[in-house]
This record gives C-alpha cells, sequence and structure tokens, in this order.
C-alpha cells in the first residue's frame, strides 16, 4: 500500500484534471452552466425551511411531508435517465431536460398552497436528478479512463464552488428583502441560465 500523496502530487492532479475540463469545450460550456444553476438552485434550496415556515405556516410535520413529496421526484428522474439513456443524443436530451426544469420551477414563488409548493418542487427535481444521472453518464463516456478520477474530482469541486455565493447572496436578499423575493431571484435567474444554456451550439450538438 502507498502512503497519502504528496501536495506535488496534488497539484499535478489538480492540474490534469482542469486542463481536460477547460480543453473539452463542450464540458467547459458544461461545466459553467452547473455553476450558475448551482449557484441558484442551492441558494433557493438554502432558504428552503425558513420560506416554508414564514410563507405558508408550515409545521414540522408539514415540511417532513414536503419533503417526501419531492423525493418521488428524484427517485423518478433517476428512473426515467436509466429508461431513454440512449434515445436520444445527449446534447438535446440535457437541453430538454434543463428547460423544462426552469419553467416547472418558475411558479414556485407565487403559489399560496404549500401542497401545490411541494408538488412543484417535485416536478423540478424530476429534472434535476435525470440531469446529474446524464451528465455524470456523460463525463465518464468522453473522459480517458486513468482521468477518471482527476476530471470527476475537479469538475465537482468547480460547479460546487457555486453554492457558496449563491447561499449568501439569496440568504441576504431573503434577510433584507423577503424569502418571496429570495425565491423569486432563484427561479428567474434559473430560467435565464437555462435559456442561455439551450442556445449554446456546442451543447446542443453534443452527441458523444
Amino acid at each position: 500500500m502507498g502512503g497519502l500523496p504528496d501536495l506535488r502530487e496534488l497539484r499535478d492532479d489538480f492540474l490534469i484534471g482542469y486542463r481536460w475540463l477547460f480543453g473539452d469545450r463542450t464540458m467547459r460550456a458544461m461545466s459553467l452552466s452547473s455553476w450558475f444553476m448551482n449557484f441558484f438552485g442551492f441558494g433557493t434550496y438554502a432558504i428552503l425551511v425558513p420560506y416554508l415556515k414564514r410563507s405558508f405556516g408550515a409545521t414540522p410535520q408539514n415540511i417532513g411531508v414536503f419533503f417526501a413529496i419531492t423525493a418521488v421526484g428524484s427517485i423518478a428522474g433517476s428512473l426515467l435517465a436509466a429508461k431513454i439513456n440512449d434515445r436520444w443524443p445527449f446534447g438535446r436530451m440535457i437541453i430538454v431536460s434543463f428547460a423544462l426544469d426552469a419553467l416547472f420551477f418558475l411558479p414556485f414563488p407565487f403559489v399560496h398552497s404549500i401542497w401545490v409548493a411541494a408538488v412543484i418542487w417535485g416536478c423540478s427535481n424530476v429534472g434535476a436528478s435525470f440531469e446529474l444521472s446524464q451528465i455524470i453518464g456523460w463525463r465518464m463516456r468522453i473522459t480517458p479512463q486513468e482521468l477518471i478520477g482527476r476530471v470527476i474530482g475537479c469538475v465537482r469541486q468547480f460547479v460546487l464552488s457555486g453554492l457558496i455565493p449563491g447561499v449568501l447572496a439569496m440568504g441576504w436578499i431573503a434577510d433584507h428583502v423577503s424569502g418571496r423575493a429570495a425565491m423569486m431571484s432563484g427561479a428567474f435567474g434559473f430560467l435565464i441560465v437555462a435559456a442561455i444554456f439551450v442556445c449554446l451550439p456546442t451543447i446542443r450538438r453534443e452527441a458523444r
């Protein structure tokens, strides 16, 4: 058994991973889009529980049922990804999924029933789980076997870094304006990112 990697080995692994990430046009575009999706997605998720309490007067039991409903959407999205994995080219499939995901979430800040909100969030989770499953599979297909660990590690580090400013931004809006304003910012921001994503030819034409 070897010992732990030293700092030089870690640096080299990061350089190799990021060089591959930014060297592939489609992976670069996907990663940048995912960064912004995580900015708005995790930003709204971070304020979800206090939003449910303040907007709907939700009890702990209500919130538990809310998350149970939304979990059904996550499971459905993963199962759907397995069912239609090879039926559409990756680019066309992921564009449709991102667009539907953003459209499903758009009404969330405007509803006045926690159960309607749960269904909307659950429908959005269908898209999120579907996208995550498809994107991970796509990354593994296009990355050389010997680089998979380095590249996927760097991609995840990069795209998840979007959650930090997203949580801070949505939290600030919720504290200084209102929770509904923060949710609206997230919903419309998500829609704008999805609209830009749909227009990117490098993603639309991806068929690997």
